[in-house]
């Protein structure tokens, strides 16, 4: 009898993110980086200056964050769309932790590049005003964040939308783990109390180390949802509006609604393949889908995965999230 199937099934019960790496890893505060994310940068993070003007975009891998990008810079720019439609979306913020070599394709390889920092000399060079965009938690950030200095966007999208979507991300570089990511190996690394086991750490942590500061911050922290802009873009724009302190009209608010609907995302030639470099420093064939853009809808999560793992996952969140009073969407 062959026993390899269910040896398979076996290991992914066991299996977790960190088992499977080819690339080297390190542990920064309790919480798990690839040697993609520049570990000098992330450590010395806290004192980066931050400036009044600056916008900072926080979002779990997955969320949208692209999405929130480019509703965010074009709320900046009064809706200026043909503006905005001239630079490649990449090039109009800097992540916190990742360096510019790595997004402008300039790294012959970057699960074997190590940073050394310099993306944090880059952000202090740049000129103003920035966008300043992380996948990382609320502990990690700089003081002038945790201060109120500048506004700061948290983008919120539901963890089952995320985790799917996680797994085909991770599947795009697949020849740098040494079993192909499925699901089940994401939520044995996710649907725990530690950092340690899946990169950048826990959807849970991240989003709950955020929404736990909402009282403290809330002149100066956008919680932004993913189902939100999906339902009701219009009602969305005009309260991160108000929270930019920008006055549009209702046919500015219109085009921005246009311009960010998926189809228009996709078509846009800044926006539609924000991995296009990326994909050159990652030894990625050219035909390769863009990982980024999949689908765009709340609820394909249904399609991609099992009533178990939703139950298993609905088991482990609902008692956290119900305990600090955060609800998510997820049709």
């Amino acid at each position: 009898m062959d026993h390899s199937a269910d040896n398979s099934v076996m290991a992914e019960k066991t299996l977790m993110v960190a088992d499977i790496f080819k690339f080297k890893s390190k542990i920064i505060n309790g919480c798990l980086f690839g040697n993609f994310t520049d570990w000098e940068a992330i450590k010395n993070l806290k004192n980066l200056p931050i400036r009044e003007d600056d916008i900072v975009i926080s979002s779990y891998q997955r969320s949208g964050t692209h999405w929130a990008v480019e509703l965010i810079d074009l709320v900046r720019k009064e809706g200026n769309t043909e503006l905005v439609k001239q630079s490649h979306i990449t090039d109009r913020f800097h992540w916190f932790e990742m360096a510019k070599q790595y997004t402008d394709g300039k790294v012959d390889d970057i699960f074997t590049y190590e940073g050394d920092g310099k993306c944090l000399d880059d952000i202090t060079m740049a000129p103003s005003p920035r966008i300043l965009v992380t996948h990382l938690g609320y502990d990690f950030m700089p003081e002038g964040v945790k201060t109120g200095k500048c506004k700061t966007i948290v983008v919120l999208r539901n963890p089952k939308s995320v985790l799917v979507s996680q797994v085909h991300l991770y599947n795009v570089f697949g020849n740098n783990y040494t079993t192909r990511p499925t699901l089940d190996i994401l939520l044995n690394s996710h649907l725990r109390d530690d950092n340690d086991k899946v990169l950048y750490g826990t959807w849970l942590s991240h989003v709950t180390s955020w929404w736990k500061q909402r009282e403290a911050t809330k002149d100066h922290i956008f919680f932004l949802r993913y189902e939100d802009m999906k339902k009701d873009m219009k009602g969305v724009i005009h309260k991160l509006a108000s929270f930019l302190n920008k006055d549009l009209d209702e046919e500015t608010i219109s085009k921005i609604v246009h311009h960010l609907t998926f189809e228009q995302m996709k078509a846009n030639p800044s926006t539609g393949d924000a991995f296009t470099r990326v994909k050159k420093s990652s030894k990625i064939d050219d035909t390769t889908p863009a990982a980024h853009m999949r689908k765009g809808v709340i609820s394909n999560w249904k399609q991609q995965m099992t009533v178990a793992q939703s139950e298993r996952i609905d088991a482990f969140y609902s008692p956290r999230l119900n305990a600090i009073g955060l609800t998510f969407h997820y049709e």
